[in-house]
């Protein structure tokens, strides 16, 4: 899930000249990542940037124990220090009773923190999950029931992303279809058929204009992405409301979206597991001929089974992508693409860099971006000291 930032502290301001974009801001943590250590196995999958520059970070952990998974949040300051005034610690967690994992995370403007996922129900199928906190980590009692809310789509599904709207609404996107939340928790009936629209999506933007776009995950080379209106109708100036043409071939993995300023539309995946690769669309669906090579820009980093995950659009129109290598150890990897789809070559090592937590096993997620140009990243590591478990990881790079 991204999240950009408006303002940006003036502890981190921009940095010397000389460190390179795509090298890691020793400024943070230790030497430009930190670890969170719930004391189970933890796997970060979202982060989002707050306005003074902290980092919320959203995944699920089991705590140490036997049985059962908890969402699982932590808050790190804008050093990379766990943030004391957060939850216990600078962490918490959140019990929906069943096997509970969050997926996706977003910031309100008033600072409360909404983070989705899915959660066992008493036929042992997945409802979609979905929590508010205030900003100290506190669960909001004027959420739901107390700040917590399911919705049943009558399958197994659960909840990979979530945006809130202007009005304070939310839009939460999964496996099940869409589901629309008054800011109160309820079900918003003016959207779908009783606040729910049953195609699925695994990621979801919001456009200046309320329309909604949707990317399904589906087997390729379906890869549909999908435009709404605001009460959940298709669009039919896009595509004639989804667009359903062949952007990955068979095999491929296409994983989410992001918008340009433009309105023009990114959707980054991975070609054959081995490359990194992004689609650009134009407003009405159709392939941007003049991104890439007919539409597509690649990058491979010689893994054997690589996996972009989160894409993100800088101020000055560059496009960050970020995911995981598997070239030896696994390994965080990020890209820097320019507005036309040309690898950035002034970025990292022509272009691309990895970052190694020094376990072996990282694997990354999330993505944000400040308006500096700072890159933070997010995910999970595997700690050298414990190897049979995780820890969410998140490390900060120049832009």
């Amino acid at each position: 899930m991204l999240v950009l930032c408006a303002i940006v502290p003036e502890s981190m301001a921009a940095g010397p000249a000389s460190n390179r974009a795509g090298s890691l801001d020793r400024l943070f943590a230790v030497g430009g990542k930190a670890t969170v250590d719930f004391g189970g196995d933890d796997l970060g999958y979202a982060l989002a940037l707050q306005r003074d520059g902290r980092i919320v970070l959203a995944g699920w952990t089991t705590e140490g124990r036997r049985q059962g998974f908890d969402f699982g949040l932590a808050r790190l300051k804008s050093n990379g220090r766990l943030d004391p005034s957060f939850g216990s610690r600078g962490k918490t967690t959140v019990d929906f009773g069943g096997r509970d994992s969050a997926w996706a995370v977003a910031l309100q403007p008033d600072g409360k923190i909404v983070v989705v996922g899915s959660t066992t129900n008493g036929r042992r199928h997945d409802d979609f999950a979905v929590a508010r906190l205030k900003p100290n980590g506190a669960l909001d009692s004027s959420f739901g029931v107390g700040g917590k809310v399911t919705v049943d789509f009558g399958s197994y599904e659960g909840a990979a992303a979530v945006a809130v709207q202007p009005d304070g609404k939310i839009v939460v996107a999964g496996s099940g279809g869409l589901a629309r939340l008054t800011p109160s928790g309820v079900l918003d009936l003016s959207f779908g058929a009783g606040g729910k629209y049953t195609a699925g999506g695994n990621a979801v933007a919001l456009q200046p204009d309320g329309k909604i776009v949707v990317f399904d995950s589906c087997q390729p080379p379906c890869t549909p992405v999908t435009r709404l209106n605001e009460d959940a109708t298709p669009d039919l100036a896009f595509g004639g409301g989804t667009v359903a043409g062949g952007f990955f071939a068979a095999g491929d993995g296409p994983s989410t979206l992001a918008l340009q300023r433009n309105g023009k539309i990114l959707l980054a995946g991975t070609v054959k597991n081995r490359k990194f690769a992004v689609v650009r669309l134009n407003q009405i669906g159709s392939f941007d001929r003049f991104f890439g090579s007919r539409g597509r820009a690649t990058v491979s980093f010689g893994g054997r089974n690589d996996g972009a995950k989160a894409v993100a659009v800088q101020p000055d129109g560059k496009i960050v992508v970020a995911g995981t290598t598997s070239n030896g150890d696994y390994n965080f990897a990020l890209a820097r693409f320019s507005r036309a789809g040309v690898l950035d070559r002034s970025f990292g090592v022509g272009g691309k860099t990895t970052v190694d937590f020094g376990g072996g096993g990282d694997a990354a997620y999330g993505l944000a971006l400040y308006p500096d140009g700072r890159i933070v990243v997010g995910g999970w590591a595997t700690p050298k000291d414990k190897p049979a478990s995780d820890d969410f990881a998140v490390a900060r790079l120049h832009g």
